[in-house]
Parts: C-alpha cells; structure tokens; sequence
C-alpha cells in the first residue's frame, strides 16, 4: 500500500507542476559565495546545500560525512526504504545475468563482479564518508550503484549564444523529497570541480571544472547496442575528467579510452565547443544534435527552441516550459553557474534558479 501511495503523490506533484509551469513564476537569486576555507558547509534552501572539500578523496569523505552527517541518515534512509518498497519492481528491471532475489543483492553482486573497474577516489570518498557518518559503508554502495542499473530520462544540451557556451543539463528521475549538495572539490595537486546531485549520491552527473570544462550524462531512449555494467560507470569517469583534463580534446581521449558501460549519451564542454557522444559497451559515436532529451520532450525542445537566445529566456521561458527537472537543473553560461533544485512542492524547472560565480565558486580561501 506504501508503494501505490508513493507513486501516486509523485504523479500529483508531477502534474501540479506541469500547470505551474505555464504561469509566469521564475525568479532568480544571485548568491554571493562567503565560505572561508576549503572544508565548509552553506545551506543555501530548505532542499540544497553547498559543500566546500579539500584534500585527498578519503579525507574528503571524511570532511563531507562529518558535515552532512544528520543531512545523509535522513536521505539514506529515505532511499532504501523507496528501494525496499519498490523492491520487485526495480529488481526485475536488472539483467538477468546480474540478478538475485532481491535488488539488494543484486547491486552487491554487481560491485563484485565489477570491483576492479570503479574510480579508487570515489570509493575512498565513500568509505570517508561511512567512517564519520556512522552510516554502513554497505549502504552508502547500494545507494550509489541503484543508478547504474536504471535508466534515467533528462536533457542535455550545449548551443552558442552570443559566442559564449550554453550548457544545460536537467536530471529528471521518480524519486521522494532529497537534500542535494552542491559539491565543490578541491583535490589534492588536481583542478577544482563541482558536482550537483542528491546528498547520498557521489558520482558526477551535472558537473563543471575550473578550467570550464563541463559534463552531464543522460540515458539514450533507444538501444545503441549490447547493454553491459561491466566497465567504470561514466559518474566515476566524470571525476577524472573534470578534475584532469584542461580542454575538450583531452576530456574526449579520456571517454574514449574507458572500458565503457550502459547506453548513455555523453556531453562534453570547454570555452569553444562542445560534444555529445552515444556511448556503450562497443560503441562511441558523435552525435550531430546539439541536444538530447526523450522521445516524449523531443517535441517540445523543438518547439521551444527560441527561447535560446538569452540566459534570461533559457531560465524563465526554455526550462519550464521544456517541464524537465524532476529532480534539479544545472546550467552554466558566461562563466556562471545557474542552479535549481526540487523542493516540497515545485520541481526544479518551475524553482528558484541559483546564480553562482564559477570563479567565486573555485576560490582556494
């Protein structure tokens, strides 16, 4: 009964806001960044937090579950009870070849098989934040591999305006209420880089660097060929990328060199230009759109499309009226960073965009 309850708020909520969406409510607020050191925490809105790390990945772990220790046993426990009570139906949406009798040992028995293929760093980082957190090292891995094996429907989109980059990337996914964090990192002897995504979720899906470099990674509606988990998971690689590479060339020679996974469209960035890659097990290919969205928003990227001409019409007009953004939206443009996130009521394509200076953002104090 739980789980018919969940999917019914959800689907309320989903529709109240594709009614909101035709009224005239953006707004946005412009922060102003005042974190003193590299290890500090902001709560900007009653959903989204700013994080400021340094450090090697474990200490930044440890840095990050001190910090959001209460923030995190909330939201873990949120998303593994709506695992728990989606259970068949999530379990049975996994390949037959990794799955068990329930999803979570079916996300126990990929990590295995998969072991050798993750980003050290990453699991270091979630093993930090397990040890000051007091939240099972387990539980935080279930958390962050459940999105390896679902698909996720968003848009990614890169286009000129005024010969400056406009990157967007929404992250649309069924989910209950979260916390998200705007994650800045500042690895050890490596370029700063920030991260949006929910608080219990490491891996890099909305992504830029210091040096500009941006990523964003969305599932492909239609098979681009044999479906495989077995590789890094491109949220992993999107650590290195951003925190390694200084230009689009070297970001693109890092994505082909991976051993690669799932069925995802990729988006890359720099000052000048832009890609957007099909990728999966055997197949990388350019793609020649300078977007990708689902089969049911294609038509109204299309028809929306005038309104990419101005950062004002991109936030006020384009988002909403695109109604992608069930769970946050991402964009940067002109060196600035334009944040949304999903709160009670609003999902984030009808919410306050935060405007984030990228170079206040990256400060080293």
């Amino acid at each position: 009964m739980g789980n018919i309850f969940f999917w019914m708020i959800y689907y309320i909520k989903c529709f109240f806001n594709i009614i909101i969406s035709y009224l005239p409510i953006y707004s946005l607020d412009k922060k102003n960044i005042e974190l003193t050191n590299l290890t500090s925490l902001k709560k900007i809105n009653s959903h989204l937090y700013l994080v400021k790390l340094s450090g090697d990945y474990l200490d930044m772990g440890k840095s990050y579950g001190r910090l959001m220790k209460n923030i995190l046993k909330k939201d873990c426990n949120i998303f593994l009870n709506t695992l728990k009570k989606n259970n068949v139906k999530f379990n049975n949406r996994i390949s037959k070849k990794y799955r068990k009798k329930n999803l979570f040992l079916s996300i126990k028995n990929l990590y295995q098989i998969n072991k050798k293929n993750y980003n050290l760093n990453i699991i270091n980082f979630i093993k930090g934040v397990s040890l000051t957190s007091n939240i099972s090292f387990s539980k935080l891995l279930i958390i962050n591999l459940f999105t390896d094996m679902m698909d996720n429907h968003c848009i990614i989109l890169s286009k000129k305006i005024n010969n400056k980059i406009l990157n967007i990337r929404t992250l649309d996914y069924g989910a209950p209420e979260f916390s998200q964090t705007l994650i800045v990192f500042h690895p050890k002897d490596m370029i700063p880089y920030c991260s949006l995504n929910l608080s219990c979720i490491f891996g890099v899906v909305s992504g830029v660097s210091k040096n500009n470099i941006f990523f964003g990674e969305t599932y492909h509606d239609n098979l681009i060929g044999e479906i495989s988990y077995i590789g890094m998971p491109f949220h992993h690689v999107a650590h290195n990328i951003l925190a390694k590479c200084s230009d689009i060339e070297s970001s693109e020679k890092m994505l082909k060199s991976v051993s690669k996974t799932s069925n995802l469209e990729l988006l890359i960035s720099d000052n000048e230009s832009s890609k957007i890659f099909l990728s999966n097990k055997d197949k990388f290919i350019l793609k020649h759109d300078f977007y990708n969205t689902t089969t049911k928003s294609n038509e109204l990227i299309i028809k929306n499309s005038e309104y990419l001409d101005t950062i004002e019409n991109v936030l006020g007009k384009f988002i909403p009226k695109s109604k992608s953004g069930e769970l946050h939206c991402f964009i940067t443009y002109d060196n600035n960073l334009y944040v949304s996130v999903t709160t009670k009521y609003l999902q984030s394509y009808n919410n306050t965009f935060y405007k984030f200076n990228l170079l206040d953002l990256f400060k080293n104090s």
